[in-house]
């Protein structure tokens, strides 16, 4: 909780750290209810009042901040958590949240059903034909190929 400048301007310093060695700029992560603070390369101005309004992120994700209340999803459990009150995301936790969760697998199911064909002389050649459905939308596809059978 910020109650001092001090607070105000320590808070601050400590998301210029977080922001060291990525593409995101101190000034992305810093808040203020009605107000856009700062410009791309300038301070944000954090002489505004009450500052107990100034909301700074806690982590950055796949290049974004993060801040209290935002939903991630957690890779390593495979769910989705709400950023909480007085949580941080370390620099070296952050490879374990995404802001998406992952698209589901496809799974798709291959039956084939082999139909055999003479051709004249002694080759052998065999029609093979494969049925694609997937279980996400259940279109279906028909494939069809010939494989040669050695003799």
């Amino acid at each position: 909780m910020i109650r001092t400048l001090g607070d105000l301007y320590r808070e601050y310093a400590r998301v210029v750290d977080m922001c060291d060695g990525t593409l995101v700029s101190p000034n992305e992560c810093v808040r203020y209810p009605g107000h856009i603070l700062g410009g791309a390369g300038g301070t944000p101005c954090l002489r505004l009042k009450p500052i107990e309004h100034y909301t700074f992120a806690v982590g950055i994700v796949e290049g974004r901040p993060v801040f209290h209340g935002d939903t991630l999803w957690h890779t390593v459990l495979g769910t989705t958590c709400v950023v909480g009150a007085g949580e941080t995301i370390p620099t070296e936790h952050a490879a374990c949240f995404s802001w998406d969760a992952p698209k589901r697998a496809r799974t798709i199911d291959l039956p084939a059903l082999p139909v055999p064909l003479t051709v004249s002389g002694d080759r052998k050649l065999r029609v093979v034909i494969v049925q694609l459905r997937s279980e996400d939308d259940g279109t279906a596809w028909l494939n069809a190929f010939i494989e040669r059978i050695e003799s």
